[in-house]
């Protein structure tokens, strides 16, 4: 008897991992090949996902990611260590596929949570389309390139100005004045989900409430990989790395929070962070946004005229100058062979939901960029 409930037991955990991993391709394959699946997909269901799911999350100052990671560890090390005490002590080897079968079951599950709150939305309409603000990179040009840094340079001066009287946050950062508490950390979180929610009105593909973004407490695990942030879709939540220099902390939360929006391409993110920046009612946001941008569209001119970027960079405010400093500094620190296998694993990850430029991609929001300076700035 004991045998047959083994049997149905582990019959019922094969037919269950088959199921979930047949639903998962089934999804896949109905986001990438029926038109408007996910467009309707994420504005309705995922929708209600983070209304409900993603709410709930919220609600709590930290990472249930963080949290439920280090408890599905202890799990599987503890249901390793008694799957081999039974094998070893009923003699029986049949006991040692309990553990692998747990873990095929496991990935399954895994696998379905991670197409319904996120694999189907990389297949939906790019927010760029839908607001209508589309620059073809065939119409690129040098001169527009110019304007666009020679605007945000300006656009920099000014908000540094502002920011500066914020005597909480820090401009000109460096390892000596690094500060980036509790109390830091908490507004910024607050900051950005009102940036994002005001975004909504101008956008209403942006419409909405937004859950918290939480700081993940070891944010070094990130650090090593060269991460800023994450988008954790298991529990619908948006993560960032509160080691990273803090003028990259609040587009970074607005990056991360665009994801619950169901925008996941990452230069899609990176553009909405700018705009919930630059109009957020906090100057240290609208400094953070257009320095930021700067990084991406000053990267671009440097490639195709290095005497303006060097003129413009001269330019540049030498609080921001040395934000930028301390920028390269931090991340100099981790260029290991993990922060490359990371990014290999990353750019494979992209280029498997239809970022074909992978981790390249951060880098087109430049195009948007030109698309928003040109058609909404310079009119």
């Amino acid at each position: 008897m004991k045998r047959v409930l083994t049997f149905l037991h582990t019959y019922r955990l094969l037919a269950a991992s088959i199921c979930m991993l047949l639903l998962s391709l089934m999804l896949n394959a109905c986001a990438r090949l029926v038109p408007g699946f996910a467009n309707a997909y994420s504005r309705h269901v995922y929708a209600f996902l983070t209304r409900t799911q993603g709410s709930f999350s919220g609600l709590f100052p930290i990472s249930l990611f963080e949290l439920c990671t280090v408890f599905l560890l202890c799990f599987l090390i503890f249901d390793l260590v008694r799957t081999l005490y039974h094998a070893f002590s009923s003699h029986k080897a049949s006991q040692l596929l309990s553990f692998p079968l747990h873990c095929v079951y496991l990935a399954a599950a895994l696998l379905l949570i991670y197409q319904t709150n996120c694999g189907i939305n990389y297949h939906r309409t790019p927010f760029s389309v839908e607001a209508g603000i589309r620059y073809s990179s065939e119409e690129e040009s040098a001169d527009d390139l110019r304007s666009l840094c020679r605007w945000l340079v300006s656009k920099i001066q000014e908000t540094e100005k502002l920011a500066e009287v914020d005597d909480i946050r820090i401009l000109g950062e460096t390892q000596e004045t690094k500060s980036s508490g509790a109390l830091e950390l908490f507004r910024a979180g607050r900051n950005g989900q009102a940036a994002m929610q005001k975004l909504g009105i101008l956008y209403p593909e942006l419409a909405g409430d937004y859950p918290y973004p939480k700081p993940l407490i070891n944010s070094r695990v990130l650090s090593i990989q060269q991460l800023t942030g994450m988008y954790a879709p298991f529990t619908i939540e948006a993560n960032y790395n509160r080691e990273i220099p803090y003028y990259n902390i609040p587009f970074t939360i607005c990056h991360e929070l665009s994801h619950l929006r169901g925008y996941m391409q990452e230069e899609e993110a990176n553009f909405i962070a700018f705009l919930a920046c630059v109009n957020a009612n906090d100057a240290y946001f609208n400094y953070s946004g257009y320095l930021s941008a700067w990084v991406y569209a000053g990267n671009a001119l440097y490639e195709r005229d290095y005497t303006t970027f060097a003129a413009l960079y001269g330019q540049l405010p030498d609080k921001a100058k040395q934000d930028l400093s301390y920028n390269n500094t931090f991340w100099d620190q981790y260029e290991t062979p993990v922060s490359q296998t990371s990014e290999r694993i990353n750019d494979a990850y992209l280029k498997s939901n239809g970022q074909t430029q992978g981790v390249k991609s951060y880098d087109h929001v430049t195009e948007l960029l030109l698309a928003y300076y040109c058609k909404q700035i310079r009119g």
